[in-house]
């Protein structure tokens, strides 16, 4: 059966990678209010590129990537709509989630949409198949980098152990669209039990992966030219603490961060954030490398520095380092 999960999750990753054509979009007609892909596509580029415009001229990091997470939260809900008509069918028995940092609401320019389809059955799931392909297709025609899985809602109960960071994503799951019973069914009474009686191997493996990703960078935060997601003191440190908490709960030996601790981690995470759209914006592709020439770049900017202070590349790397210390 984990087998076969798997094997399902490999036809829908494929599904929707395979909307990725060389080819410019065409437009398609839609039945009833729905907008052809020729009048959409433009308007969601058009907000994309608004949001870029305000980051350049001193939106936050925060307000960008609540912006990139609404203009994809609207767009799959229009076009979940759109294709349901198409294929005449009903959503029940189909909700689509969103998972990880998507899940967080914490989507940066390039990342991926990271969905799953969530199925009642597998007889849904066969029913279903037409749908997943046009909608992952749709989306790819509209600029959106479409990463997804299928499950069955007792697929997800059921821990893989290959596939730890499947369900450390599903942690961060999010209702976006189709049947609001199913995702409630899972997230109210099918996942609690499941993650609590499984918690030991969710910790132990975000521990190995959290130890593997620290020791690829040499478990040090001095990197010359670091890369801001996951190396130590990077987001994904963020991300790690995060998914602890929902692991183990509320644990008295969990409670020791102030409310001056948690502003230093929330100024920190804007920071790495802010650096990450730049990245993202200035190599208009998902590369989270700070090289010397962004070091250059994020300190003529004055990037996430509220203070007013001009500074050299030098004396911003040192706001870098500090802030990762704070993470790390």
């Amino acid at each position: 059966m984990k087998n076969a999960a798997k094997a399902r999750s490999d036809v829908v990753s494929t599904a929707a990678r395979s909307g990725l054509p060389p080819e410019q979009p065409t437009a398609r007609k839609m039945p009833g209010p729905a907008k052809p892909l020729n009048v959409l596509a433009p308007q969601v580029e058009a907000e994309r590129q608004r949001i870029r415009s305000r980051f350049d001229t001193g939106a936050t990091a925060r307000e960008t990537l609540r912006g990139l997470c609404e203009l994809a939260d609207n767009t799959i809900r229009l076009i979940f709509g759109d294709v349901m008509k198409i294929h005449e069918t009903p959503n029940e028995g189909l909700a689509l989630l969103a998972l990880g940092g998507y899940g967080r609401r914490m989507l940066f320019p390039f990342s991926d949409l990271d969905i799953l389809f969530l199925f009642e059955n597998e007889k849904t799931e066969e029913e279903f198949r037409p749908f997943i392909s046009e909608f992952s297709r749709t989306m790819w025609d509209l600029g959106f980098r479409v990463s997804s899985a299928g499950r069955t809602i007792d697929e997800c109960k059921r821990i893989e152990e290959d596939n730890a960071e499947f369900h450390l994503a599903l942690l961060d799951r999010r209702f976006l669209s189709g049947d609001q019973e199913l995702f409630d069914k899972l997230d109210n009474r099918v996942l609690p039990p499941s993650e609590k009686q499984s918690r030991s191997f969710l910790f132990s493996q975000l521990h190995r992966l959290t130890k593997e990703r620290l020791a690829r960078y040499g478990n040090t935060i001095f990197h010359l030219e670091p890369n801001v997601k996951e190396a130590p003191g990077g987001l994904r440190d963020y991300q790690a603490a995060f998914w602890l908490r929902q692991i183990l709960g509320d644990r008295p030996d969990l409670r020791g961060s102030t409310a001056a601790d948690e502003e230093m981690a929330a100024d920190a995470v804007e920071f790495q954030s802010s650096i990450r759209c730049l990245l993202h914006y200035g190599n208009a592709r998902n590369d989270n490398t700070l090289t010397y020439e962004m070091q250059e770049e994020a300190a003529k900017r004055s990037l996430a520095v509220r203070d007013g202070i001009e500074r050299n590349a030098a004396e911003w790397m040192r706001l870098y380092f500090r802030h990762a210390r704070t993470l790390n």
